[in-house]
């Protein structure tokens, strides 16, 4: 069985703020964060 995440983005016109949950239902959400908004944004966060 794979484990799923969800990313939420509430974006705004000078921020976008980010969210993590897990993917079961109840699972924890926790706020990751907020950075500016400057069109195209490299996300450093991610692994890959």
């Amino acid at each position: 069985m794979q484990d799923s995440m969800f990313i939420g983005l509430d974006v705004h016109k000078a921020t976008i703020s980010v969210a993590v949950a897990q993917g079961e239902r109840g699972g924890e959400v926790r706020h990751f964060g907020t950075v500016p908004h400057r069109g195209l944004l490299p996300v450093p966060w991610t692994r890959g």
